[in-house]
């Protein structure tokens, strides 16, 4: 039950996003729909630094200790008061030097604001997710995007707006409210947390700082293809590339739902065991299996969909969501894998296997983004990936061995 509730709060999540983008592609027009989408590209290159990646520990520590949860929350919440401000004004600062126009950097200052602000109102579904409470996470998380999206349908379609600040700053109301609907439910839950020392914050950062790490250079090599595709190609090009990423990613948030829901129990089963290589190889091509219908349903849509819900302006994105469906398989495989060692507490392994997609991701981008435009960041974007989550599920049962123990005959 608890996993069909976090899909289906994800499923939500990801329909509404899809539709705000396809309202700007539609409404507005192509090439601001394409800075709509290279700022909230640029900005979540960093997004998880918001968090310094302590709610993957707090859902784990707190599932297996309940009663820790008041100085985990406290710790978190230290965090994200001290990075909200930091972070969205640091990435204003580098959209200067690298060059953006004002505008731009406008876009990128705004969509950090609603990035860091949904951060913090995940803190509080941190906890729901830990406690096996996923209705109150689908919830919150729901009303942060339908505000959103009736916000948006009525600038645009009642207001006949233009501007794609103002969209900006009605994302930025749905993200406060869905932040105040978590803190309320949050303090029905378990009553009214405490905010801590700061020194808790501290020990919770030096815990999380190699899963952040890896957590930031995974969001980087996926981004990156956006950004480098952005500096070399027109902002029509990367609205091809967010036009068929919009379509795809919200089949890939059943994977991503379902292995929150499974984060908890993993984190407890994989605690000094070892990983059954068998059981392994059942789940990746189970998550493999799930993915293909998605895959074959798009690419016979393609045409209709894209004509239907972007226009004819976009008609030569019908070939790009053909190719960018490639990527389902693999993000389906990879975010289980993901997940194993997440919960497992393997945060050196993660990094080599990030590190692994960051460089082929690089490789990748200087040899396919110049002369392939959008169509060769998408294969980037499948390719680095595909390769990096093949390495890790090989290893994970390798990585995943429980520790020995000296048998009662051995020599002391």
């Amino acid at each position: 039950m608890n996993t069909v509730t976090l899909i289906t709060g994800q499923l939500i999540v990801q329909a509404c996003s899809a539709l705000i983008g396809i309202l700007i592609a539609r409404y507005v027009g192509k090439s601001d729909y394409g800075q709509y989408v290279l700022a909230f590209s640029f900005s979540g290159t960093v997004g998880l630094l918001f968090s310094m990646g302590a709610d993957y520990v707090v859902v784990r520590e707190v599932a297996r200790e309940p009663e820790r949860y008041r100085n985990l929350f406290g710790a978190a919440l230290w965090i994200r008061l001290i990075t909200l401000p930091l972070i969205s004004i640091g990435m204003t600062l580098l959209a200067v030097v690298l060059g953006y126009e004002i505008e731009q950097r406008g876009y990128i200052f705004l969509a950090a604001l609603v990035l860091g602000l949904t951060t913090l109102g995940d803190l509080p579904r941190s906890i729901f997710q830990a406690r096996q409470r996923m209705t109150f996470d689908t919830l919150t998380r729901g009303l942060d995007k339908v505000c959103a999206l009736v916000l948006i349908v009525v600038a645009v379609m009642v207001w006949n707006t233009q501007s794609i600040a103002l969209i900006f700053v009605l994302t930025l109301v749905g993200s406060v409210t869905g932040l105040v609907t978590a803190s309320f439910a949050l303090r029905r839950l378990v009553g009214t947390p405490t905010l801590g020392h700061p020194r808790e914050a501290i020990r919770l950062m030096r815990r999380s700082l190699p899963l952040i790490v890896s957590m930031i250079l995974m969001i980087v090599f996926e981004q990156l293809p956006i950004i480098l595709l952005s500096r070399s190609h027109s902002y029509t090009d990367v609205a091809s590339y967010g036009a068929a990423l919009s379509l795809v990613s919200p089949f890939g948030l059943l994977a991503i739902a379902l292995q929150a829901s499974l984060l908890p129990r993993l984190s407890i089963l994989t605690h000094r065991r070892s990983l059954d290589p068998r059981a392994h190889a059942r789940a990746v091509g189970l998550n493999i299996l799930i993915a293909l219908p998605f895959c074959v349903a798009l690419y016979l849509a393609a045409p209709l969909l894209i004509h239907a819900l972007y226009g004819d302006e976009f008609a030569s994105v019908v070939e790009h969501l053909r190719v960018m469906i490639l990527l389902l398989p693999v993000m389906y495989a990879n975010i289980y894998g993901n997940t194993l060692l997440i919960a497992a507490g393997k945060t050196r392994q993660l990094l080599f296997i990030v590190l692994l997609n960051l460089t082929l991701t690089i490789a990748l981008s200087i040899w396919l983004i110049p002369a392939g435009a959008s169509l060769g960041a998408i294969m980037v974007r499948i390719l680095a990936p595909a390769v990096g989550t093949i390495v890790m599920l090989v290893l994970a049962p390798r990585w995943l061995r429980a520790p020995q123990m000296i048998s009662s005959d051995s020599p002391s």
